[in-house]
This record gives structure tokens, sequence and C-alpha cells, in this order.
């Protein structure tokens, strides 16, 4: 995994100590919140190569969709595989 990618999932872990499988999060959020700029082609790159690890994937929930459609930032869940690696790159 690049380094992109693993400097999201320690963003991930900064911004939700406590993240499991299912859970729900915002990595936008939690780029902005450590300093990573959202619209950088390297956030879009590292959340790429998340979704394609399968470590998180497209949130189908209602109301994560309709805060994405309101212009908010769209929220993606965590997977099993993905609450492994967040764990490991926040240490």
């Amino acid at each position: 995994m690049g380094p992109e990618a693993i400097r999201l999932m320690r963003a991930i872990k900064e911004r939700y100590p406590d993240v499991k499988a299912g859970d729900y999060v915002d990595p936008f959020a939690a780029a902005a919140g450590v300093g990573l700029n959202p619209n950088d082609p390297g956030f879009r790159i590292g959340l790429h190569e998340l979704l394609e690890a399968e470590v998180l994937r497209h949130s189908t929930a209602p109301e994560h969709l309709t805060a994405a459609v309101r212009g908010m930032s769209p929220h993606f869940e965590v997977t099993p595989e993905g609450e492994m690696q967040i764990a490991l790159a926040g240490a």
C-alpha cells in the first residue's frame, strides 16, 4: 500500500480511535483534521487505494447517501480487513 493510503489510514485512526468493522467514517474530515488536503491528488490516490484494497467501501446506508446529495462529505464503511489495517497503521 502506498504512502498516501497509509497517511489516510492514520488520519482515520486519529479521528476514529476505536473504529471497528461496520463503522462509518468520513475520510475527508479525517484528512482535514490532520492537515491533509482532501482536494490534493495524493488524498484521492490514497482513498482509491483503500477502496481497491477493500479497507473501506462506499456506504449504501440511506442516511449517508443523503449527506452526499446535500453537498456534505460521503461516508465510507470500514471492512473487517480495514479494521485490522487501520489499527496497524495507527501504531
